[in-house]
């Protein structure tokens, strides 16, 4: 069984990162405030405005050439694509795609761009390619609520066999009840719906 560092409420890692990468290469892993989502695979975001098919291309991080320097002073980076479906009938009207980073902090200055819009859909992003199903503030008292997004992720690959409306999605959103302390849980690719 492989074994998940936790994923802290703002993306930062209790564990190693390698393992955090391995586990974006091979499966899902479900978190109560976050999903990381499998890498070269189809995920659906749904929301009010419609749904959105994502994938993830790739996924970097750049080590800082001094060697004193922390793993969190290293710099992350994801590419992806992305179809809307503004109706909710399973036939995408736009589509794009970008990439999607977090750069070391300069004194309490955030940078880097850790947003995805996916057609009218916004949710934030943490490395290698995790999900956030909650609004984020960066405070010391942080308060959890959910940002309206659902996200299933699945085991297809090509757009083209992507339906939105199969029987067996797991969605997985924000609730409030199950409570910050759950555990997370690894899901491997053949697990999920879609074609492998």
């Amino acid at each position: 069984m492989l074994k998940i560092p936790i994923l802290q409420s703002h993306g930062e890692w209790m564990g190693s990162i390698e393992v955090v990468e391995d586990a974006a290469r091979n499966g899902v892993t479900a978190h109560t405030l976050s999903i990381g989502v499998p890498l070269q695979r189809w995920v659906l975001l749904k929301a009010r405005s419609g749904v959105c098919a994502l994938k993830f291309h790739e996924f970097h991080r750049d080590h800082p050439n001094d060697k004193g320097i922390r793993y969190f002073d290293e710099s992350f980076y994801a590419e992806y694509s992305w179809y809307f479906d503004e109706h909710g009938t399973g036939k995408f009207q736009e589509e794009g795609g970008g990439s999607v980073s977090k750069k070391p902090n300069i004194w309490r200055f955030i940078r880097g761009d850790r947003f995805i819009e996916c057609g009218d859909i916004i949710v934030e992003w943490a490395y290698p390619t995790t999900l956030s199903l909650i609004i984020s503030e960066e405070s010391h008292n942080p308060i959890f609520v959910s940002n309206g997004v659902s996200i299933a992720p699945t085991a297809w690959n090509s757009i083209d066999k992507v339906n939105t409306n199969e029987n067996g999605i797991t969605w997985y959103s924000y609730d409030e009840s199950r409570g910050v302390k759950d555990a997370r849980n690894y899901i491997s690719i053949d697990q999920l719906v879609g074609p492998k």
